[in-house]
């Protein structure tokens, strides 16, 4: 069994997600252009760490909507003699490396990862939506009575 070496391996996966970083480049400089018009999205712009923090979410963003390009196989796609297998190993047929090698069903865990923000994206606006509602729900109590009820409902809240 193939193999490729470690510079080929993470030059492989910085050149799978090509879409991803021309949709990041266009969208920084449309958003350079735009700057003022922005409002106050145009002030992240104005700092390392907002760049920063925007990047991560395009990257994550981008990911997740150009995953069928991204992925190197389908995410459930099963190659029984590649079962547990480290990265860096090359299916035979197709001669494409599992970047991230592959799980105990031999699928590809970077075709895995790739398509799996699609669900992250699906879940964490929800996820996000139940910790707004409970914080307001026993934050709002909490701060106005303070003390006792304060440290009671504190505890709940990081119990949930």
């Amino acid at each position: 069994m193939d193999t490729v070496s470690i510079w080929e391996l993470w030059g492989g996966v910085a050149v799978r997600f090509w879409p991803v970083w021309l949709a990041m480049l266009i969208t920084y400089l449309l958003m350079r252009m735009y700057r003022k018009r922005l409002g106050v999205f145009g002030h992240l712009l104005d700092s390392a760490v907002g760049i920063t923090g925007l990047m991560i979410v395009l990257f994550w963003l981008f990911t997740a909507l150009f995953a069928d390009i991204v992925s190197t196989f389908e995410p459930l796609e099963q190659f029984f003699r590649y079962r547990k297998k480290p990265p860096g190993i090359v299916e035979a047929e197709s001669m494409i490396p599992m970047y991230f090698g592959s799980d105990n069903l031999g699928r590809d865990l970077f075709s895995r990862m790739v398509h799996g923000s699609r669900f992250v994206l699906m879940i964490a606006p929800a996820a996000t939506l139940v910790a707004f509602v409970v914080g307001i729900t026993l934050g709002l109590p909490a701060g106005y009575k303070g003390g006792r009820v304060d440290a009671i409902l504190s505890f709940i809240a990081n119990l949930i």
